[in-house]
């Protein structure tokens, strides 16, 4: 008997924040975007004397700017690579993983500055005359306006240009992570090679030359799997016991249900002319 396992205390759930899977979702975000800024500091020092080297601390000027944000969609589709003990290391992401860290890393940024007062982090491209005591509203008023212009484009939606230029860059990325995969190390079509009827005369006559007990059960799945026509659920059903023996055609046969159409079908099994087939037959021979 297992031992019973230690008791946690309760925990209270709070009606507010994000679920642990969300949470860590966020973080890895971060991790990227933050190896993205790492990677433009050494490639592109003008852009990283702008951005710095810490997501969480870009500047909202630069965060509510696409700048930024296309080259990090260079950076998550082609750049960046899976990490080591991961699944699917040293790999590019995959096109939907990639859209979803972008896009993820623009909710990021949009959450940051929601609320935001920082009159120092702050866009005003209005070139007005302001008296000192108004000037910090005025610089809070635009700043706004057009952060909340740019956060637009998380919507989708294709008749505004910040919805465009978003939808945009997501098919670009999905044509990048495409070609990436195209000429990549491993196949983009994962169907196995077809098998033929030469293919299982081949294998059933090599298990019929080992001739032992589990070679004659290997030669029976075979012959089984290649009567199911591909379909490897339906020799579950198959066993000894099941087998039914058809006066008619000779041959022994089961039943077997068939779960789209309802019904039930009987798999015959046929020797075949080419069970045992010969490589040197002898003419003489009838």
């Amino acid at each position: 008997m297992a031992p019973k396992r230690k008791q946690q205390p309760s925990q209270a759930m709070t009606s507010g924040g994000a679920a642990k899977a969300t949470v860590n979702s966020q973080n890895n975000y971060v991790r990227i975007a933050n190896l993205f800024l790492a990677y433009i500091k050494e490639v592109s020092p003008d852009l990283s004397a702008k951005w710095k080297t810490d997501w969480e601390a870009v500047a909202e000027k630069y965060a509510a700017d696409k700048e930024i944000y296309e080259h990090l969609a260079t950076y998550v589709s082609s750049v960046y690579t899976i990490k080591d003990g991961d699944k699917n290391e040293s790999r590019n992401l995959s096109s939907k993983v990639a859209q979803q860290t972008w896009s993820g890393l623009i909710q990021h940024q949009q959450r940051r500055f929601g609320k935001s007062t920082d009159a120092a982090t702050k866009v005003c491209r209005a070139r007005v005359a302001v008296s000192p005591s108004d000037l910090c509203s005025v610089l809070t008023s635009c700043a706004f306006s057009l952060r909340q212009t740019f956060f637009e484009c998380l919507k989708g939606d294709q008749q505004t240009p910040e919805g465009a230029w978003w939808l945009g860059i997501r098919k670009k990325m999905n044509r990048e992570a495409f070609q990436a995969e195209m000429f990549g190390p491993d196949r983009m079509d994962q169907t196995p090679n077809e098998l033929f009827a030469q293919h299982v005369v081949a294998i059933v006559e090599a298990l019929s030359k080992v001739n032992t007990a589990e070679a004659a059960e290997r030669k029976l799945a075979v012959i089984t799997l290649w009567r199911m026509a591909g379909r490897a659920g339906e020799p579950a059903f198959l066993s000894f016991e099941g087998l039914q023996w058809n006066r008619l055609h000779g041959t022994p046969c089961m039943e077997c249900p068939q779960s789209k159409p309802s019904k039930l079908k009987f798999v015959p099994f046929v020797a075949g002319a080419d069970r045992y087939p010969n490589p040197n037959p002898n003419p003489n021979c009838k």
